[in-house]
């Protein structure tokens, strides 16, 4: 079925009344979208329009053959999967006649469509625990329809199992969850009144409805104002986001979800941050502390605090690193890393010390060493081997030379 051929098959209603003509009208606007030709009326139409711009009848005759025109290639899209370029033209043909039923129809259904398929989108990152993703499909679910009541308790559970990992309790979110389902309860009944009443335009059950999620908004703005105010940045702005669905006037819950948004980034980075420093990994701890000391507004006291720990930690680590060297009889490498210390910190434990009687140890044996030369005596010689020995095992050649004597050294008195 050719795209002229189904938009006649799919438009008889919206323009049944275009096809009714009298004599000699057949090269007219309304009888060329009558009969389909849609690209002809809309070329027709523009070129009276530009012509004749403050004609009434010819700017109708224009806004139609652009309506049916968007209303028919809007339908081809969606027909071949091109769901958001359907929405484009049906959002335009609305905005051209808001009157057009057929094209709002259209669009409402391609909206909750495009809804339902990023709702499913989320589900799955949801369930691969890829929690922010998840987060950031149901909010375009949400985008294309907000009465995705569906895509609204997805993206509160998202907020709950991020409450969870800040260590939140589950009865803490017990009350929003409760909210969400009696607000969706609530809706559904209004819905079914508005839909009895329709006719008569009694608009009570849609302004009672709006009500409800002013209400519900302002009580899950307030959970984000306390989640905020204690720290618990992504839950915050999981509330944040779910009151200003609510409400799209709740001006604080889009300031709030906006300042959110850049404190979790932060506090990831404050806990990547931690989780390098327990790897001993000190340069990378500190690259992700200073990033997130740049986007926070109120955590700036905690990465100062990290950042200023990472220089005990690293005095800790090559303090044990030091003594390490020393119990292994590295006692170059170990003044080596006494002395770094110090030129860091000046003062710490009791590295002077250690560093000071390394420092003395190592003197003795090499002018020790530099005796063995002189020795007068088998005996003499192992004297100084074995006070070697004592002061510095595994020196140079010392144990060999000691093992080679033991045979020897045995009858000396």
């Amino acid at each position: 079925m050719t795209m002229k051929t189904r938009a006649l098959f799919l438009l008889p209603v919206l323009f049944a009344a275009c096809q009714s003509r009298g004599a000699g009208d057949e090269a007219s606007i309304k009888y060329l979208v009558g009969q389909g030709d849609y690209k002809t009326a809309l070329t027709r139409a523009q070129t009276s329009f530009e012509a004749n711009p403050d004609d009434a009848a010819v700017a109708a005759d224009y806004r139609l053959a652009s309506v049916a025109f968007l209303l028919a290639r809007g339908r081809e899209a969606t027909f071949e999967g091109r769901d958001e370029e359907a929405l484009a033209d049906f959002e335009q043909a609305v905005a051209l006649d808001p009157t057009a039923e057929q094209a709002e129809q259209w669009r409402v259904k391609t909206s909750r469509k495009l809804s339902d398929r990023w709702y499913l989108l989320a589900r799955e990152k949801h369930a691969s625990d890829r929690l922010n993703e998840a987060g950031k499909a149901y909010e375009v679910a949400l985008d294309y329809d907000r009465e995705n009541e569906s895509a609204l308790a997805g993206l509160y559970r998202v907020g709950v199992q991020l409450g969870y990992r800040e260590g939140l309790s589950e009865d803490y979110y017990n009350e929003g969850l409760s909210a969400l389902r009696e607000r969706s309860l609530h809706v559904s009944k209004s819905r079914f009144s508005y839909a009895d009443k329709y006719q008569d335009g009694d608009g009570k059950p849609a302004r009672r409805i709006e009500e409800v999620d002013r209400a519900l908004s302002m009580e899950f703005l307030d959970r984000g104002l306390e989640l905020e105010e204690q720290g618990f940045y992504a839950a915050a702005g999981a509330e944040y986001r779910v009151a200003k669905r609510l409400d799209e006037k709740n001006v604080a819950a889009f300031e709030g979800q906006a300042r959110m948004l850049i404190e979790a980034e932060a506090h990831e980075l404050l806990k990547g941050g931690q989780m390098w420093i327990r790897r001993g990994e000190f340069d990378k701890a500190v690259t992700a502390f200073e990033q997130g000391k740049a986007l926070t507004k109120v955590q700036g006291e905690q990465f100062e605090e990290e950042i200023t720990s990472i220089a005990d930690l690293r005095a800790g680590a090559s303090y044990e690193q030091a003594i390490n060297y020393e119990h292994d009889f590295r006692f170059v490498e170990a003044t080596q890393a006494y002395q770094k210390l110090l030129d860091e910190r000046g003062f710490y434990k009791d590295v002077r010390a250690r560093l000071t009687r390394l420092e003395q140890v190592i003197v003795e044996v090499q002018t020790l060493y530099a005796s063995l030369a002189s020795a007068e005596d088998a005996a003499a010689l192992k004297v100084i081997l074995e006070r070697i020995d004592v002061l510095w095992p595994e020196y140079r050649d010392v144990q060999q030379r000691l093992d080679a004597m033991g045979g020897e050294a045995g009858g000396v008195e």
